[in-house]
């Protein structure tokens, strides 16, 4: 049974052609490349999207007319954290809503499932082993791919669709050489390279901007979505990857710098100062009785912050956890900084 049946003959042609779907079901018109994407039947799918070029968007527009033409369907969306997944549930959401018949189709919503009279249910999940471990599912959406890691896809997320013959999608910017990257040049997979120029929406004064205040490889990277290690960084993409752990809970920094508590732990924190072309950065980091150092709460600060505005936030996270710590990138303006607040 599908969600389209009341259709009759075009509920047919909706059933078989997702991109007709998207522009007479869900009002949306997608460009040439999102268009192609939809059109891909293969099993095995790599959606590689620079930035801003609505893989989000028509990642979702999959989602929701796979639910819709197959009863009883299973669609899993995964990402390194419950709040990314979330990105892509809400914009399912939003389509779902966006039209009178497809809202009436819904049975069941909660903050993270969405189920529809025909039986089909989409779920949203962080990547945690925990929670994944148990689904068998007719589609797999991996969004930001290159952050799960490898064995979480391999050892959890593949063997859902063994009974099912379904569907896999990994989507996201290049980073490393993970899994996604060696999907991206498996020939297996069908892939879907979108430059974030191929956007009618993004103009090329904002990419000129864009290059001029970002590393080359960097660029290439984010606008580009070419798989390209940065030449400048101490420690490769596979190392930093492999400490990466996406079941882990940071603090909420309003809540822990707003509050009148000091922490209880040994709590270091590392400061990387920009300004004008880099972010200027701050990690606090626990260590563990057992020696193991766990990431507690990150602050990336808007581009042109003014050193006070930083200086005065490292403070008031003083107040809060007390560091047995600080240690601050001397190099540029570093020392100057230093001084700024040991006064």
């Amino acid at each position: 049974m599908s969600e389209l049946d009341e259709f009759d003959d075009l509920g047919l042609k909706l059933r078989s052609d997702t991109v007709l779907f998207a522009r007479i079901i869900l009002g949306f018109n997608p460009f040439p490349y999102q268009e192609k994407f939809l059109k891909d039947e293969s099993k095995c799918v790599v959606a590689c999207f620079g930035r801003q070029t609505g893989k989000t968007t028509v990642v979702a527009v999959r989602a929701v007319h796979f639910a819709f033409t197959n009863a009883e369907a299973v669609v899993l969306v995964v990402s390194p954290s419950l709040r990314q997944s979330m990105i892509m549930f809400e914009r399912i959401c939003r389509f779902i809503e966006s039209n009178p018949y497809t809202a009436k189709s819904v049975r069941r919503k909660t903050c993270t499932v969405v189920e529809l009279r025909n039986g089909s249910r989409i779920i949203a999940l962080p990547c945690a082993a925990h929670r994944l471990r148990g689904f068998t599912a007719h589609m797999v959406i991996v969004d930001e791919a290159a952050f799960v890691p490898d064995e979480v896809v391999t050892e959890i997320l593949n063997p859902m669709l063994a009974a099912t013959d379904g569907v896999l999608i990994l989507a996201g910017t290049p980073w490393g050489r993970n899994y996604f990257y060696k999907a991206f040049t498996d020939p297996d997979f069908s892939v879907h390279k979108v430059k974030s120029s191929e956007c009618p929406l993004i103009s090329e004064e904002f990419l000129r901007k864009q290059r001029e205040c970002m590393t080359a490889e960097a660029y290439a990277r984010e606008y580009e979505a070419e798989f390209v290690e940065e030449t400048q960084s101490y420690f490769s993409q596979n190392l930093v990857q492999r400490c990466l752990a996406p079941e882990l809970q940071l603090y909420d920094e309003r809540d822990v710098l707003t509050s009148q508590t000091i922490l209880e732990g040994e709590y270091y924190m590392g400061v990387d100062l920009g300004k004008l072309q880099d972010y200027s950065a701050a990690a606090i980091i626990e260590k563990k009785q057992n020696g193991t150092l766990e990431l507690k709460l990150l602050k990336e600060f808007p581009l042109n912050t003014p050193y006070l505005t930083v200086s005065g936030w490292i403070l008031q996270a003083y107040k809060t956890f007390r560091f047995k710590q600080v240690l601050i990138d001397q190099s540029g303006v570093g020392e100057p900084f230093l001084e700024i607040l040991k006064d």
